[in-house]
């Protein structure tokens, strides 16, 4: 092939265009969250269905300032997050369930109780707290998946760092209790 040839190097060009142009079209599409499609489709096995079933819970006294813990996320925040850590209790169906309270820079409080299930990475808000420091149940029963976005950042530091590492739930409170305390890990090599 003589690359000074005009057809030749028509027929490279035209070559080099759509080999580019192809691997613009990936099959892949958007990124995906890998865990977040290996935890829908752990869901939707019938065994686990079957045998999974939500246990009894009571709602905790309302959050004192005394019991909050402020918990460390990762990345910038304008709110700061606690936990009651009197309200943290690991239940019998591998669900976490504690106070959270998410204070505003000027310092009004949102507080939910909820539950975490570490071996599906979801959570589930039971109640809301209100102005009168009393809970309101919540009319929404569904799980939902824990991802590491902005407006989810709070309850994916739960799960990584305090409540589920590895995905598992902590035995019993104190080991949340005393992961709070210790704060997010440092990095190897800080």
């Amino acid at each position: 092939m003589n690359l000074t040839n005009p057809e030749c190097i028509s027929l490279v060009v035209a070559v080099s265009l759509l080999v580019a142009a192809a691997g613009g079209c990936s099959p892949t599409g958007p990124a995906v969250d890998r865990m977040v499609e290996k935890r829908e489709a752990f869901k939707q096995e019938p065994e686990w269905k079957a045998q999974w079933r939500e246990a009894d819970y009571v709602l905790p006294p309302y959050p004192s300032d005394a019991n909050l813990i402020e918990v460390q996320i990762e990345g910038p925040k304008s709110f700061k997050f606690f936990l009651d850590a009197q309200s943290i209790a690991v239940y019998d169906d591998a669900v976490v369930r504690y106070t959270l309270v998410a204070r505003s820079p000027s310092g009004s409080d949102n507080v939910t109780f909820e539950g975490m299930r570490c071996v599906t990475g979801e959570y589930k808000s039971y109640a809301f707290g209100s102005t009168e420091r009393t809970w309101t149940q919540s009319r929404n029963a569904d799980w939902y998946p824990i991802r590491d976005l902005d407006r989810n950042k709070i309850r994916h530091s739960l799960y990584r760092f305090y409540v589920c590492p590895y995905g598992v739930p902590q035995r019993d409170a104190s080991r949340v209790v005393a992961a709070l305390k210790r704060g997010i890990p440092m990095p190897v090599g800080r």
